[in-house]
């Protein structure tokens, strides 16, 4: 079974589930997901193999300019 796109109501119920402070839905296809609290409203889904990419790859541009400059 492949995943899909998890509704936001769906999202909310899973954080009332879990009471987890990082979004970490491995069934849920969504890279973003909209946080509760004020400010930076939207956080990554950490359980998206993608999610780990994008990270990595900003990771090591920093580490790569830190060692170039």
């Amino acid at each position: 079974m492949s995943k899909r796109k998890w509704t936001h109501r769906e999202i909310e119920e899973w954080w009332d589930k879990n009471q987890r402070f990082f979004y970490c839905n491995p069934e849920d296809a969504n890279l973003f997901v909209r946080k509760r609290c004020y400010g930076i409203n939207w956080s990554f889904n950490w359980g998206n193999p993608w999610t780990w990419g994008i990270v990595g790859t900003f990771v090591v541009a920093m580490v790569l300019i830190g060692i170039l400059c």
